[in-house]
C-alpha cells in the first residue's frame, strides 16, 4: 500500500474549495432540492441572535431574501392553481390584525436589520431587471442574468432557488479568499 504525500496548506485549501464547490453545484443543480430553500436560509440568519443577545446576526449587514413581490406573485397564482391549499406559496400567514405581507420573508428580514435600506432588491435600472424580478427565469451555471445575489464581507445571500448557481459561485469566492488569507 502506497502512502499519500502530505498536502501543502494551499493544496488542502484548494481541495476543500473543490469539495465545497461540488457540493454547492450539486445543490444548485437540484441534487438536494428538497432541503435547499434560499428564503429559509436568510430567515434563519435573521432570527439568529448575535453574542450580545439583542440583535440579529444580520444587524448592520446588507442582505437580500425572497422579496414580497416574488412571494406575492406565487401566492396569487397559488390561490388560483392550488385552490385546495391557497396559502401554499406563502411562507407564513400574516395572522389576525396584521397587514398583508407583514409576515413575508422580506418584511421579517427587514425588521431584523439595522436599517430598512440594508435589505437590497434589484434596482429598477439594473440590466435584465424584468428577468431578475419576474420569477419565471432561473439562473444557470453559464448564465447569471436572472440572478440577484448580495455579498457583504463573508456573508452571501440570495432571494430564491432560482439564484442558486450564482449564489454557489459567490460562496466559492468567499471560501477561496478565506483560504488564501
Amino acid at each position: 500500500m502506497q502512502r499519500s504525500r502530505r498536502r501543502s496548506p494551499g493544496e488542502t485549501c484548494v481541495a476543500r474549495i473543490s469539495t465545497a464547490c461540488c457540493c454547492l453545484a450539486g445543490i444548485a443543480r437540484g441534487a438536494c432540492a428538497n432541503i435547499w430553500r434560499a428564503k429559509y436560509g436568510v430567515l434563519l440568519a435573521a432570527r439568529s441572535h448575535a453574542a450580545d443577545g439583542r440583535h440579529s446576526v444580520l444587524f448592520g449587514r446588507r442582505t437580500t431574501a425572497l422579496t414580497w413581490a416574488l412571494e406575492r406573485k406565487g401566492w396569487t397564482a397559488g390561490r388560483i392553481f392550488r385552490f385546495w391549499d391557497s396559502n401554499y406559496y406563502r411562507t407564513y400567514d400574516d395572522g389576525p390584525g396584521k397587514p398583508t405581507g407583514y409576515m413575508s420573508v422580506q418584511q421579517e428580514v427587514t425588521r431584523a436589520l439595522a436599517r430598512p435600506e440594508d435589505f437590497l432588491d434589484v434596482p429598477a435600472d439594473a440590466p435584465d431587471h424584468r428577468r431578475k424580478t419576474g420569477g419565471m427565469v432561473r439562473d444557470t451555471w453559464d448564465d447569471d442574468r436572472a440572478a440577484f445575489v448580495v455579498r457583504d464581507g463573508d456573508y452571501v445571500s440570495a432571494r430564491w432557488p432560482g439564484d442558486a448557481h450564482t449564489f454557489a459561485r459567490r460562496f466559492a469566492e468567499v471560501l477561496a479568499e478565506r483560504c488564501s488569507r
